[in-house]
């Protein structure tokens, strides 16, 4: 059976792919379970340390791709910034947001970083 449509799975259906497949359960098998092509059940089985690890922290189940933040120091810094902000019932909008993340990327040493709405 020819697939003709790019199938997008979340993070919980490959975990659960994963498990299957290290309880014994064949590679075709689990094509036909789950209507996958065989390159991409052969990624997920190849790229399945990466995953087990985005299942382990806080990922949502319902994320479709894992992708780590360029500036983790930025995003930690303005992260905890905003609970404060909310905790203290400010209301915040996307150009207060964008002005203290280039604030704060200054005082972290990248004074060339230019915040994007996303």
């Amino acid at each position: 059976m020819a697939l003709t449509k790019r199938k997008t799975m979340s993070l919980d259906t490959k975990l659960k792919i994963l498990q299957d497949l290290r309880q014994g359960l064949k590679l075709s098998a689990l094509m036909k379970n789950y209507e996958l092509a065989q390159t991409k059940s052969t990624i997920l089985k190849a790229g399945s340390s990466a995953l087990l690890k985005a299942g382990s922290s806080s990922h949502a189940d319902e994320q479709k791709r894992v992708r780590e933040p360029l500036y983790t120091d930025e995003e930690k810094a303005l992260y905890q910034w905003f609970l404060t902000i909310c905790s203290q019932n400010v209301p915040i909008i996307g150009p207060i947001l964008a002005t203290k993340t280039k604030n704060l990327a200054f005082l972290l040493g990248r004074p060339d970083f230019k915040p994007e709405g996303g």
